[in-house]
């Protein structure tokens, strides 16, 4: 039995409100997966509003199917759903038929050197189906991408690489011996960045889709009593992604973020200035 963390778990009641609301009261909120005895754990920082039946950009606008029916369970479950064929988002259903709020970004709370980290960078680097561009969110990035297979011996998801910036006009990476460097793989602040990335940190995928939250000893969400959120520090912009919606849909402040979290997956400068006025 998975032991929960001193913070309280959100009851059923915390979850029962309108997608818009529930997507603001998520800010600050703590993810937990324990998987495989080690616990993961991230702050949530941006979310995005799906406020079903009156939201074309809702996976729920045209009613309840097989997929979706998460969306119409009780506030507080589960919806997780696959993109692209390959990755896995998580949203958490809310008051409202086919009301739901998607987890677009988390911020990771563990060192830089926790076990918990090393977890998720692993996961990350080893998902089956990983994105060449993903491969390449900073030189370190790329130069263990290039490196891991020969280095696979190196524990705690670090490598030592032999390669080094090309210094001349063919445009080849020298081996440098000599000086080897410890390269880490992905940065803390891009290992769940986006809601794909954090499904993948933090292995969820559809297996938790159905899944109540409130309830979970493995899979759920709870309070930070030392955490507290001022209206001036929450960004509220346009959500991300629905182009096809349409024009009523895309420009809906439907999506909140954290203006001091640097694991933020886009951020709207213009509306950041406005709060920083």
């Amino acid at each position: 039995m998975a032991e929960q963390s001193l913070n309280q778990c959100l009851g059923e009641s915390f979850y029962d409100n309108d997608a818009v609301q529930l997507a603001k009261d998520l800010l600050g909120k703590i993810i937990v997966h324990e998987i495989n005895d080690v616990k993961l754990m991230g702050r949530i920082v941006e979310t995005e509003a799906y406020p079903g039946a009156d939201d074309p950009a809702s996976h729920s606008y045209k009613g309840k199917t097989q997929r979706n029916s998460a969306m119409f369970m009780e506030p507080g479950t589960a919806y997780v759903y696959i993109i692209y064929g390959l990755y896995n988002c998580i949203n958490v259903s809310s008051k409202g038929d086919g009301q739901a709020v998607l987890i677009r970004s988390l911020e990771p709370l563990d060192d830089e050197e926790s076990l918990p980290i090393r977890t998720m960078r692993e996961n990350r680097l080893h998902h089956p189906m990983r994105k060449r561009s993903e491969r390449r969110e900073s030189t370190e990035d790329e130069i263990q991408s290039k490196t891991i297979k020969l280095q696979s011996s190196v524990s705690n998801n670090e490598t030592e690489s032999n390669y080094d910036r090309p210094n001349d006009n063919t445009g080849k990476v020298k081996n440098k011996t000599e000086t080897k460097k410890v390269v880490k793989s992905i940065s803390i602040n891009c290992l769940c960045n986006g809601p794909s990335k954090l499904c993948s940190a933090f292995n969820i995928d559809k297996r938790y889709d159905k899944h109540c939250l409130y309830k979970s000893e493995v899979l759920w969400i709870e309070n930070d009593d030392d955490f507290t959120i001022s209206d001036s520090e929450i960004v509220t912009t346009t959500r991300i992604g629905i182009d096809r919606a349409g024009e009523s849909s895309r420009t809906k402040p439907w999506r909140f973020y954290l203006i001091s979290s640097k694991s933020i997956s886009v951020r709207d400068k213009k509306a950041e200035d406005i709060i920083n006025k």
